[in-house]
């Protein structure tokens, strides 16, 4: 199965942190000091207007979180592939074709 999108935010003081939720993983918005859950909780993120936390409903828990830094950092996590709001109708077309079966189970029509 092919590797899903990461979520890349830069943090001045931390350098890029790279979330990698996989199929199960999730991100909540809870309110400040929420309790992180035992079996799925994986990591919280504490702000003054409230906690965003990491889950991973799947077994096999292959979610992750990175810390890297610099362009260097980043491209050791880079799968490749192309930047979906910069692509061309024929690009994009082009890249999901062979994948076509898994982008069908997250079309909401379907």
């Amino acid at each position: 199965m092919p590797e899903l999108p990461d979520i890349v935010v830069y943090i001045e003081a931390l350098d890029w942190l790279v979330l990698h939720l996989m199929i199960a993983g999730r991100l909540h918005w809870h309110q400040a000091g929420f309790k992180i859950p035992a079996k799925r909780g994986l990591a919280a993120f504490d702000f003054s207007n409230g906690s965003l936390l990491l889950t991973e409903a799947g077994s096999k828990k292959r979610a992750s979180l990175h810390l890297v830094e610099g362009a260097e950092g980043l491209r050791t996590l880079d799968p490749g592939g192309i930047e979906v709001l910069d692509a061309d109708f024929e690009t994009f077309a082009r890249q999901i074709s062979p994948r076509f079966c898994i982008v069908q189970c997250f079309l909401p029509w379907r």
